[in-house]
């Protein structure tokens, strides 16, 4: 048996890639939920997919590597769908590295 602290953080999930944290709020005595994507290799894929790109279609070429935090912030965001976002997304500086064509 170990006696843990409610108030700090516990890893309550764990998967490659993301971590669900947990802790209770000492103000309001609530449960606060976390996540925390782990996404460094996903870097390195967009890294290796631009250097041997991957055959889809002649006409078809990937355009980006998309973490899945963003993907998750799109859907709960609601602009999953909105093509218009995306090209927003992958033109953004600081989605440069993931970024599969020029």
């Amino acid at each position: 048996m170990s006696i843990v602290n409610p108030y700090e953080w516990r890893v309550i999930h764990e998967r490659p890639g993301k971590r669900i944290l947990a802790k209770v709020d000492p103000a309001t005595n609530e449960v606060v939920i976390c996540e925390e994507w782990l996404e460094d290799h996903v870097l390195e894929q967009a890294r290796i997919q631009r250097e041997q790109p991957l055959f889809v279609h002649p006409d078809l070429k990937p355009l980006a590597v998309v973490p899945d935090s963003v993907m998750s912030k799109a859907i709960k965001e609601g602009w999953s769908e909105d093509q218009k976002q995306w090209e927003k997304w992958a033109r953004d500086i600081d989605n440069r590295n993931l970024r599969l064509t020029p």
